[in-house]
């Protein structure tokens, strides 16, 4: 299903002015980067470094926004098992919160949460324009005031939840990258006009999705527990528009608190750790010839995202860092990530 990320604060604020002195002068000993064979370049001849200075670049933190089944089926155990007056802390809604509660919080300074719950009343189908807690930093303490308020027991309207989410999300006029966090336990069961129980919406709900998609809003979807919604969570999946677990079902299918963890951990890795790529000042620079320097030192380019750099997006104005690295900016152990174009 793809690495899980670690998370911690990231500390990269606090070391700038100083590691950036030490990557222009070159640092620990090394040569000034002006004067570095520069890593990764095809061409056979070694590039060298365009005379401007690096350029410190820092991580772009995206918008997610958690849209939330509470479905009376959310109540129950992993496996479908039902409890009179509720599984409690086996239940489904339990452990998923729980992984929600902590990623959350882990990552709040670096991820701008925001979360949707649907449906909106107890044993409806009706969904609230808006959502409960806006996106933004630090939402930890509110999203979980919120989940402790909150009890499953409505029905799933999903085409209504995903569509209000990415309705939200057009609202916002920050220029961050945005993706809606879909996580289910089963079949979307309201009619499109969201007032009409129904056995079967997987149509309008993969509409939904799609629309967001075309809007610029991927979705991530998260199966929870055993559920006969497998093809339809596919579906629904395949049509988001961003990297899925891959495999039989596309989607991410969580049991419990830990692979829930794992599960958001491995999405906000293909999230996080983007950085805008500076403006070129000169005829002779442009971002599509450039190497990267990780606390000073030379970071190679990996196009198959395991342990490096590669652009992100086709415009090749973002990079994205992949594998340990990353890990280590989200946990507060990277300083610096700088940038310098390169010259023949």
């Amino acid at each position: 299903m793809g690495r899980s990320v670690r998370f911690g604060g990231l500390g990269l604020g606090v070391t700038l002015a100083a590691a950036a002195a030490g990557a222009v002068a070159g640092g620990c000993g090394r040569a000034p980067l002006s004067s570095m064979t520069q890593p990764g370049q095809d061409g056979g001849v070694a590039p060298t470094a365009c005379d401007s200075p690096t350029n410190l670049v820092q991580p772009i933190p995206p918008d997610v926004l958690l849209v939330l089944d509470k479905s009376g089926s959310m109540a129950n155990e992993a496996d479908g098992t039902t409890c009179s007056g509720g599984c409690g802390a086996t239940s489904k809604w339990v452990q998923v919160t729980n992984a929600i509660d902590k990623v959350v919080a882990q990552t709040q300074a670096n991820v701008n949460w925001g979360i949707k719950l649907f449906a909106t009343s107890m044993d409806g189908c009706d969904v609230s324009d808006g959502v409960e807690v806006a996106v933004g930093p630090m939402n930890g303490a509110a999203i979980t005031s919120l989940i402790a308020a909150s009890t499953p027991g409505s029905r799933t309207p999903t085409q209504q939840a995903e569509a209000a989410g990415a309705a939200y999300l057009a609202t916002l006029t920050d220029k961050r990258p945005k993706y809606l966090l879909l996580a289910t336990d089963g079949l979307p069961n309201c009619g499109p006009n969201a007032t009409t129980p129904t056995d079967d919406n997987s149509v309008g709900a993969e509409q939904a999705v799609a629309d967001a998609h075309a809007a610029g809003f991927p979705t991530f979807v998260i199966g929870i527990g055993e559920t006969m919604a497998e093809a339809t969570l596919t579906r629904l999946a395949l049509r988001g528009g961003v990297p899925q677990a891959g495999g039989a079902t596309a989607f991410y299918q969580v049991s419990d608190t830990a692979q829930l963890e794992t599960a958001l951990g491995t999405i906000l890795g293909s999230v996080t750790c983007v950085f805008d790529l500076p403006v070129p000042t000169q005829s002779r620079e442009s971002t599509s010839h450039i190497s990267v320097f990780v606390n000073g030192a030379a970071f190679p380019q990996d196009t198959n995202h395991m342990s490096g750099w590669d652009y992100h997006g086709t415009e090749m104005k973002q990079i994205q860092i992949y594998g340990p690295t990353c890990d280590g900016l989200m946990g507060g152990k990277i300083a610096s990530v700088a940038v310098q174009f390169i010259c023949s």
